[in-house]
């Protein structure tokens, strides 16, 4: 009784965080904490009750993190560094940030446990992410329609955009890539059950990631594609997808705004220097970085940088460059080792070439967008992943 009973509570974990998922940032909650604004999101205190849930199970396969392991311990040594650069209030908004980063990848854990469970939990795995971005698009769409100008968002230090395709993300750039995760796992489920519906899904996430305006999500998009293609895709429907969007996007109208002129150069320039800026800050700490999240404090005491509120704060334009001035070359090596021994542990199956083609699209999304390590990418992730973590824990390769 008492297994029984954990397991709903691993179900319940999930749902809840399947259901939040689509509302994006329409519910956060600003906080103020020592000095600085954290935002505290539904989303994250359900990745945290994961997380507890996830404890109180004695915290299985700890040990077996592997390089994922080693990454997030070189993040705790940056952070506890960093202490010689920042005060310990700012330290301590950086391990919060830390933890949520924790938090959101322990539903891998908990996944993997429903699935060791129900095998039928894994297939509902990848139909409740393709649920979850349909209703993405959805929330796009609506506000694409009833809502186009969200040029007022610049007064609450939000990008401004005009005839795009936003959504609950308040951000085309975030919601193109959790478009691009449904359009993957769309077309996989097709190549692999023949079902025309999931054909159709695809051609709904294609048609809503071309109104984003979002160049990165074209070449993630792209990329993802590829990388199917490669593993399992014939040339002619490979050629017939690729052609289609490309049609798609050079016939899309051009409204009035820049953020609609797929040539436009201002946001070239803007991601320039935020590469320049980000660059400039891990020369200064190159070995082991500033520690998780605190590029802000970092900008705050060595840039001209004067509006810790902004959501540039934080941030950079280049995940990349982001974890180099966070974690260091240390940090860095680890998450790139990671990475590769991911993808390689993965097996040639239909979902896991979708789940290859999904880590690329985010590793190329996330040189022009600070999109690897956002909460809901995250989670994407680590749920996706976990219908193969008897693959990624136990193999002997790890």
């Amino acid at each position: 009784m008492a297994k029984a009973k954990t397991f709903e509570i691993g179900k319940l974990i999930i749902f809840l965080y399947l259901v939040i998922f689509p509302f994006g940032q329409m519910l956060r909650v600003p906080t103020l904490i020592f000095g600085r604004v954290v935002v505290v999101q539904p989303i994250d205190i359900v990745a945290f009750a994961s997380l507890i849930y996830w404890s109180i199970g004695g915290l299985k396969n700890l040990g077996r993190l592997g390089t994922l392991g080693v990454f997030l311990l070189s993040n705790v040594f940056s952070l506890v560094l960093s202490l010689s650069y920042f005060e310990t209030k700012e330290i301590f908004i950086g391990l919060l940030y830390f933890l949520r980063l924790v938090a959101h990848l322990s539903l891998f854990f908990v996944a993997y446990t429903q699935i060791l469970k129900d095998a039928k939990f894994k297939d509902l795995v990848y139909q409740s992410i393709i649920v979850v971005s349909g209703f993405t698009a959805i929330f796009g769409w609506f506000q694409y329609f009833f809502y186009p100008d969200l040029t007022s968002l610049k007064y609450i230090n939000w990008d401004d955009h005009l005839f795009r395709l936003i959504g609950s993300f308040l951000d085309p750039g975030f919601t193109s890539i959790i478009l691009v995760f449904g359009a993957i796992f769309a077309l996989v489920h097709y190549l692999e059950k023949k079902n025309k519906t999931y054909l159709y899904t695809l051609v709904f996430f294609a048609v809503s990631l071309a109104f984003t305006y979002s160049r990165a999500g074209y070449l993630a998009f792209i990329a993802g594609l590829m990388v199917v293609y490669l593993k399992s895709i014939k040339n002619i429907f490979f050629l017939s997808i690729l052609g289609s969007f490309t049609l798609l996007v050079f016939f899309l109208p051009r409204s009035a705004g820049e953020g609609v002129k797929l040539e436009r150069t201002s946001s070239v320039f803007h991601r320039y220097e935020s590469y320049l800026t980000t660059t400039s800050l891990w020369k200064k700490a190159p070995l082991f970085g500033f520690g998780y999240n605190n590029l802000c404090s970092a900008k705050l005491k060595y840039l001209p940088f004067q509006e810790p509120e902004s959501h540039a704060c934080s941030g950079a334009d280049s995940s990349i460059l982001l974890l180099l001035a966070t974690t260091g070359i240390v940090g860095t090596v680890f998450f790139v080792f990671f990475v590769f021994r991911l993808v390689y542990l993965l097996p040639n199956s239909y979902m896991a070439i979708g789940v290859k083609a999904a880590i690329v699209a985010l590793l190329i999304h996330s040189q022009f967008t600070n999109s690897l390590f956002y909460p809901w990418v995250v989670g994407t992730m680590a749920l996706s992943l976990a219908p193969f973590a008897g693959e990624l824990i136990s193999s002997k390769k790890q």
